[in-house]
């Protein structure tokens, strides 16, 4: 509509202006602009009361469309805030079972470490003791071999002692008494040579079992 009032104003002026031109009347040359300052006034007029009225429909229909999309937004708003308050309550859930979790953690360290604490002292008894019982064992290996030693002696002591009875003559008649002496004492070498066999082979079964 503006536009069809500032085409025809437009043309009113042209020819306002050209028919005095061609005439030579500056009586209807002035005539002329007065009408088209009133038709330019009285379309800027119609303009504005135009642009009044097109504002004024453009600021109802905005009020219209925020007072229906009002309700919309409110309703979205709570749903928006009723989300953000469930999911508060999620973390708020889920640090708690960290927490939870953290502090059964801790407690299964604490109790691990004292457990390995336990099985190295315990473990350290262990070597302390099968160090001893191997110092017992070569003791007595030295012990039994220094007994074999004496063992092996008393057996050939008593083997010339023997030898030398049956070679001596009737003069002496107390001589077969020393052999005899000799096969007791052998006799209790040996039962103590057997005794210490049963405790080595005690000792060698308690180091490695």
């Amino acid at each position: 509509m503006c536009v069809f009032f500032i085409y025809f104003t437009f043309i009113f002026m042209l020819a306002c202006f050209l028919v005095p031109l061609l005439k030579f009347d500056c009586r209807c040359l002035s005539l002329s602009l007065s009408l088209s300052l009133s038709l330019s006034l009285a379309l800027s007029l119609s303009f504005s009361l135009a642009l009044v009225f097109s504002l004024s429909h453009s600021l109802s229909f905005s009020l219209s469309l925020s007072f229906s999309l009002s309700p919309v937004l409110s309703a979205d708003r709570v749903e928006q805030m009723t989300k953000t308050y469930n999911d508060i309550e999620v973390v708020t859930h889920l640090l708690a079972e960290r927490d939870r979790d953290l502090e059964l953690a801790a407690r299964i360290g604490q109790s691990l470490l004292q457990r390995n604490h336990l099985l190295q002292e315990r473990n350290e008894s262990v070597e302390e003791q099968l160090a001893q019982a191997l110092d017992q064992v070569h003791q007595l290996q030295h012990e039994l071999g220094k007994k074999d030693e004496l063992l092996r002696m008393v057996a050939s002591a008593s083997e010339e002692s023997e030898t030398d009875s049956t070679c001596s003559t009737p003069l002496h008649p107390r001589q077969p008494l020393a052999p005899a002496a000799a096969l007791s004492q052998l006799e209790a070498l040996q039962g103590k040579m057997s005794d210490l066999e049963e405790e080595n082979l005690a000792l060698r079964s308690e180091v490695y079992s």
